[in-house]
């Protein structure tokens, strides 16, 4: 691929041709029949409505600053350096032109890469998940309260794997002596999590339910790929033909070392990374924030401008059967409630760490009962039913 500077509409082309790619693979090994619809979402010719957003920063910026908390993305999550020494000890000559080994052989050291390379790009990945695929299960949920849905198991399962095989194969696509690619796709993450970060700092030490070191919603949000709604999950609202359109579902992530200098000016669709932007992001995603000029900026409804009558959302806390996301989440007012603020061992600062023992309790219950439970039901309300804020788009 050419080495001129990357723009967000040429990664997203790329990436969309390497999914449609990968259908028509699958379809000719006999993997996926050619009558089924995709259980992503498609445009109107028939392509993945894939979603990719763009930043970039300088290499000795710091990618997670301020964020580094057991309750968030956990304390040790991957930075520059640590990304940059994996790709480096892969990508380093060992045989020489005789075919022995060079013992001796050394990787570049980061120093040497910000010698070489003048930024990193940041590209957040989203294959959303079909309408259809909710609409099934939302009767499910509301009609009968109880039950779950092998269709939208499978649609998560099945999107996330193509979207990170495709992502991978970009990054294959991309490599060259300008560029130094690495996507982070579940597989290559664990690999990433394993080697490169110490026992000391994998597991509770890092995080509790942390189970990887990148977190892929929180460079979706920092990229403006997605927001964060109050369930905590991330999602992006469009206006199209009129309708707002919630697109949500698996996330992938690639870090891409080049040679060109920083895009400062948002041109290409590529957004800079600055502290600035962080704090903006920051308050976005901090739902005990209930100032109205913060939360008119938010795709999440769950805090209304009672001013404006506005309708809130809530949905996905209503039909959570564990409880966790009301147990997780603030009032409408802000602030959480006694009982919330009486569980101390649950905040790191002013931050609340999800209530994951109550979520995973349900679901290993209920799969010990019907083995292959699946949950979900917060994603499915939210990207089928959850509110729209409307003014946003005016």
């Amino acid at each position: 691929m050419e080495c001129n500077a990357l723009t967000q509409p040429q990664v997203a082309t790329w990436l969309q041709k390497r999914i449609e790619k990968l259908k028509h693979l699958r379809r000719r090994a006999g993997y996926e029949p050619a009558e089924l619809d995709p259980y992503y979402k498609t445009e109107a010719d028939g392509c993945a409505a894939v979603k990719v957003a763009v930043a970039n920063c300088e290499l000795t910026f710091d990618l997670w600053q301020g964020m580094r908390n057991p309750a968030t993305i956990g304390r040790f999550p991957l930075n520059f350096p640590q990304l940059w020494e994996f790709f480096a000890v892969n990508d380093m000559k060992r045989v020489h032109s005789d075919g022995s080994m060079n013992h001796l052989s050394a990787w570049r050291s980061y120093e040497e890469a910000r010698r070489i390379f003048g930024r990193a790009v940041l590209v957040s990945a989203m294959l959303p998940i079909s309408d259809d695929v909710f609409r099934s299960y939302r009767e499910t949920i509301i009609q009968r309260g109880a039950g779950t849905s092998e269709d939208c198991a499978e649609a998560e399962t099945e999107t996330a794997a193509t979207l990170d095989d495709a992502m991978t194969r970009l990054a294959a696509d991309l490599y060259d002596g300008t560029r130094a690619t690495l996507a982070l796709g579940a597989a290559q993450l664990r690999i990433l999590s394993d080697e490169i970060v110490p026992k000391i700092h994998q597991g509770n030490a890092h995080g509790p339910c942390k189970e990887v070191h990148f977190p892929h919603k929180s460079l979706a949000v920092l990229t403006g790929l997605a927001q964060f709604g109050v369930n905590r999950l991330t999602f992006r609202d469009e206006l199209i033909e009129g309708e707002i359109e919630r697109f949500i579902g698996p996330l992938c992530s690639m870090v891409i070392f080049d040679r060109h200098e920083p895009v400062m000016d948002g041109s290409g669709g590529v957004v800079l990374l600055t502290e600035e932007w962080y704090d903006h992001l920051s308050s976005l995603s901090d739902f005990t924030c209930t100032d109205s000029q913060v939360n008119r900026h938010r795709f999440c409804t769950y805090l209304a401008d009672k001013s404006k009558s506005q309708m809130s959302c809530g949905m996905c806390l209503r039909y959570c059967p564990s409880g966790a996301l009301r147990n997780s989440s603030p009032q409408r007012d802000g602030h959480y409630g006694g009982d919330l603020t009486q569980q101390e061992s649950r905040f790191c600062g002013e931050h609340l760490q999800f209530d994951y023992a109550s979520c995973r309790e349900e679901r290993v219950q209920k799969r010990n009962l019907y083995p292959g439970y699946y949950c979900g039901r917060c994603m499915a309300i939210c990207g089928l039913q959850g509110l729209r804020r409307e003014e946003l788009f005016r």
